[in-house]
């Protein structure tokens, strides 16, 4: 029932003061399915509704934004045009004052001010050209949606987001994920994706080439396990290997009952010691460098009294517990902290 340690694999943390760390599985998967609760309250709360209120305000503010036609206007009045010429594409004016630009364009007869005449020179110094865009630019207005207002609120949503990078698109993606629900069975697809301080937690411990025991619940004379808890348990582990393939598990151990003991009344006492000596024994690191993590008094306990390191997870407004721990955390992601 024992899963032994993986023999290939490259030690970069020999220096480190802490070199492995031992789970409480349960305390884990429960930490998961919280953050997965809290995700589902947020996104209730929320509503399906925000995002789409959100985007028609911000559309709603940009319609409001009206083009600066001042330096239209003024070089406009220089050059005698006539703005907002409404007659058809093609149709000539009779006289010369109603004419649009293609006046100046067709016509040479225009009676222009000297100064007049220098301002078209340095406008146009190789001579006044059509600009071939003009002819397209009110079908191309016409097919942008919301008109310029449209086109300046895609100007600037794309420049937030350039400053503000993608890191709010693989946060809001990590919830959608995290909200899935749990199925009961074990052989369903089940997804223990460890996410936020858990996920973070364990590639961190794996980064530094620390070794990773998982712990199950130990058996107790009030809770005995059975063959099918410790199957379901073991199953429950793997789901999570698979689920994070980047971290590396050194040691599964899905059996909380004493070993030697199976099918006795001895199987149920004093598990959690047990089961730390089993540990020291398949995992060559010294207890001082050894960190035990857990909410339960009695691997606490086991840890103070093997000589490992000792980090109990206390939620506030927990109970305090009735064993000192090493180290005391608000919850599974501040344990980093702890052993950096």
């Amino acid at each position: 029932n024992w899963l032994q340690p993986s023999k290939t694999r490259i030690n970069v943390g020999k220096n480190n003061r802490v070199r492995a760390v031992a789970l409480d599985f349960p305390l884990i998967t429960r930490s998961i399915k919280e953050t997965r609760q809290n995700a589902l309250v947020e996104k209730e709360k929320a509503g399906p509704n925000q995002g789409s209120e959100k985007s028609t305000a911000q559309l709603l503010r940009s319609a409001e934004i009206k083009p600066d036609m001042s330096m239209v206007e003024k070089m406009a009045n220089l050059l005698n045009i006539k703005i907002g010429d409404d007659s058809p594409v093609g149709q000539k004016s009779n006289t010369t004052e109603n004419d649009d630009i293609s006046a100046i364009l067709s016509s040479a007869d225009i009676k222009t001010k000297p100064e007049q005449k220098q301002i078209i020179k340095n406008l146009f110094p190789s001579g006044p050209q059509v600009d071939i865009r003009s002819k397209y630019a009110s079908k191309l207005r016409n097919k942008i949606e919301g008109g310029v207002a449209g086109l300046d609120l895609a100007k600037s949503e794309k420049e937030d987001f350039q400053k503000s990078g993608d890191a709010q698109s693989h946060m809001a993606a990590r919830a959608l994920i995290s909200a899935n629900t749990i199925p009961a069975e074990p052989n369903s697809s089940s997804r223990w994706m460890a996410t936020t301080g858990t996920g973070k937690l364990l590639s961190f411990i794996s980064g530094r080439s620390m070794q990773i025991v998982l712990l199950p619940r130990p058996s107790t004379p009030t809770r005995p396990q059975s063959d099918e808890d410790v199957k379901k348990t073991l199953q429950e582990m793997e789901s999570l290997k698979k689920q994070l393939p980047h971290v590396h598990f050194d040691l599964l151990i899905p059996d909380g009952r004493r070993r030697g003991e199976v099918g006795s009344e001895e199987a149920n006492k004093d598990t959690a010691q047990d089961v730390l000596n089993n540990v020291l024994s398949k995992i060559d690191v010294p207890p001082l460098q050894f960190v035990v993590v857990s909410d339960r008094d009695d691997y606490l306990c086991a840890a103070r009294e093997t000589g490992m390191f000792s980090c109990r997870v206390r939620p506030k407004n927990a109970r305090r517990g009735s064993v000192t721990a090493s180290y005391n955390v608000p919850d599974v992601a501040s344990v980093e902290g702890v052993i950096n």
